[in-house]
C-alpha cells in the first residue's frame, strides 16, 4: 500500500481498519482503538447512549414532512433537552445537531461557547459559518452536507478533529491556520488532482488524513503526501490513484 513516509508503521491506504488495529465508530467515523467506547464522541452501546440515539430519532420523526427547519436558539435548547443535555448552554460540551434538516448554521450556535464536539453530520448545511466563538472546539463533524468549499475555521486553533466527508469540496483549502489538527476527514468528495489536495503540505500537524472514495489520479499527488511530516494513517482507497502500481506508488487494496 502506498506509504508516504515508510518509516512510520501505521501509515496505511486502502488496508480495513481491523488489519492496523483500528475500528471505526459508527456514529462519528473516527478511528479507535477500542470497541466499548469511542474517545471522541463517547459512543457506546450503553443505555445512556441508546437513549440519546432514541432522542435523535425523536426530532428527525418530528421534523419528517415539514418545512426546513432553521437553526435558532430554541431549536437548539430544545434538542439539547432531548439529549439530557445541561439546561444552561454555558455547560454544554457536546452538541448533537446531527440529522435534523438544517440548511445553515445561524449566529445563535456562538450561545453554546464552552461546546467541545458539534455534530452537523446528514443535514442540508452547504457554508461553513458562524463558529469563531467555539474557541473550545475539538471535534467537528460536517460530513455528508452540501459543503463546496473549507473556509470559516481559521479561529478554532484547538480543532484536532474535522470530519467534512460527503460533501462537494473540489479543492482543499482554508486549513492551514489550524495547528492542533491532526485527524482530517476528507472522503467521497470531488478532489482529483495534485492542485486540489496541495494545500496540504502546509496543514503541518495532520497524522491521520482520509482521501478515499475521491477521483484522485494524478499520480503526482502522492509528492504532497511526501512531504506530510506527520502523517501516520493514510487511506486512499476508491480512489484511480490506488490501482496504480508503478513508480512512486505501489498497488492500494
Amino acid at each position: 500500500a502506498l506509504n508516504p513516509n515508510p518509516s512510520l508503521p501505521l501509515a496505511m491506504t486502502g488496508l480495513p481498519p481491523r488489519q492496523s488495529g483500528l475500528l471505526r465508530c459508527p456514529s462519528c467515523r473516527m478511528f479507535n482503538r477500542s470497541k466499548d467506547q469511542c474517545v471522541f464522541c463517547d459512543h457506546s452501546p450503553s443505555t445512556a447512549q441508546k437513549a440519546a440515539n432514541e432522542a435523535a430519532a425523536a426530532t428527525r420523526t418530528r421534523q419528517a414532512g415539514r418545512p426546513t427547519p432553521r437553526m435558532t436558539s430554541r431549536v437548539l435548547a430544545d434538542i439539547c433537552r432531548e439529549h439530557s443535555a445541561p439546561t444552561c448552554n454555558l455547560a454544554v460540551v457536546q452538541l448533537h445537531l446531527n440529522c435534523v434538516g438544517f440548511d445553515a448554521i445561524d449566529p445563535c450556535i456562538a450561545h453554546y461557547p464552552a461546546v467541545e464536539s458539534l455534530w452537523l453530520e446528514r443535514n442540508k448545511i452547504d457554508k461553513i459559518q458562524h463558529l469563531d466563538a467555539l474557541k473550545q472546539l475539538k471535534c467537528l463533524g460536517l460530513n455528508n452536507n452540501d459543503i463546496y468549499r473549507v473556509e470559516g475555521l481559521t479561529h478554532l486553533q484547538h480543532l484536532t478533529m474535522l470530519n467534512i466527508s460527503g460533501n462537494r469540496i473540489s479543492t482543499l483549502t482554508g486549513l492551514d491556520a489550524l495547528n492542533s489538527l491532526s485527524i482530517l476527514l476528507v472522503a467521497d468528495n470531488l478532489l482529483r488532482s495534485r492542485d486540489d489536495i496541495a494545500h496540504l503540505v502546509n496543514c503541518h500537524s495532520v497524522q491521520e488524513l482520509d482521501l478515499g472514495g475521491n477521483l484522485i489520479d494524478d499520480v503526482t499527488a502522492v509528492t504532497v503526501l511526501e512531504a506530510m511530516p506527520e502523517l501516520r494513517i493514510l487511506i486512499l482507497e476508491r480512489n484511480p490513484i490506488a490501482n496504480y502500481s508503478g513508480g512512486t506508488a505501489a498497488a492500494a487494496a
